[in-house]
């Protein structure tokens, strides 16, 4: 793979040319992000990841976002068979996304407090903003099939190096993403929520190179195991997803979602955010014991 972005688009495997060391015992912290293949698959088997290439890494994902235009130029023909002055008319998506909910989406401070997602997302409840419900439609599908699926990739993928060095570690360790069902274990579809009788905006890609990722591809790949260097394989047991409340968010009826009323969506972000905030906090901790050679991450693992 390529890590030249397709088409002007979003580059999706920018480490596909790093050469990994097979007898190297210390896990490659200058290769670590959330890629496409930190370790390549064996020879003649498919590579798992091709399901996740097509969701673009989070710091291009969130710069491709926001470029979406707040305008479209508009050239009006005229009968005079002369073009009138450029008509600045606006056109959907619109973007007009508050910038303090992207800052903290790229940047997450977990260790202190969680930002009040829903007070930061006021700006879509006022007159001023461009196109409100629109924008929060597409913020939360940007939410759940790009910004809230990288941090499962870079989830798994701390995982997967614990497991690797502490081949018998309980699976249960406290990190995992999904463990969330201990935070919170309902899930509602798009369908309980207060809905209007048609969708307010239509079906759209949110953002501007590449087309909305396939939720349904990501939990494919959510179920099978990992690449693994041939020294250390197979690929931990511990490893294996375990179904739970996260799984409903990652491939909703965009649909659905569209048709929500905007004060109901507006909340179900804020719990998807606070999703996302949730497990970026979990690979925080995971970064810390990795660089500490996994030195007491036994007692992090729960009955």
């Amino acid at each position: 793979m390529s890590g030249r972005a397709l088409g002007g688009g979003v580059g999706l495997n920018p480490n596909s040319d790093a050469v990994l060391d097979p007898a190297a015992n210390a896990f490659q912290t200058s290769l670590f992000r959330p890629t496409r293949a930190v370790y390549p698959p064996p020879p003649g088997q498919p590579d798992p990841d091709d399901l996740i290439r097509d969701i673009p890494f989070q710091e291009s994902a969130f710069s491709d976002f926001q470029s979406v235009p707040f305008a479209q130029v508009i050239h009006m023909y005229t009968p005079r068979n002369s073009f009138a002055s450029a008509n600045y008319l606006l056109q959907p998506p619109k973007r007009d996304v508050p910038s303090i909910v992207i800052a903290y989406l790229s940047v997450p401070q977990t260790q202190g407090p969680e930002p009040d997602w829903v007070q930061l997302m006021d700006h879509f409840r006022q007159d001023r903003c461009l196109d409100g419900p629109g924008n929060c439609q597409d913020l939360y599908v940007f939410v759940t099939r790009i910004v809230i699926p990288n941090v499962i990739i870079e989830n798994r993928r701390l995982l997967h190096e614990l497991y690797m060095a502490k081949r018998t570690l309980s699976a249960n360790v406290r990190f995992r993403y999904d463990y969330w069902h201990t935070h919170d274990a309902t899930y509602a579809p798009p369908s309980a929520e207060p809905l209007n009788a048609f969708q307010t905006r239509p079906n759209r890609p949110v953002l501007r190179s590449v087309p909305t990722p396939s939720g349904q591809n990501f939990k494919q790949w959510l179920a099978q195991p990992l690449n693994t260097p041939v020294h250390k394989q197979p690929c931990p047991g511990q490893l294996m997803h375990r179904p739970c409340a996260l799984d409903g968010y990652l491939n909703e009826d965009e649909g659905s979602v569209r048709r929500i009323k905007p004060e109901a969506l507006l909340q179900r972000t804020g719990k998807v955010l606070n999703l996302f905030w949730w497990i970026s906090a979990q690979n925080a901790c995971l970064k810390r014991y990795m660089a500490a050679g996994w030195v007491g991450i036994e007692q992090e693992c729960y009955a």
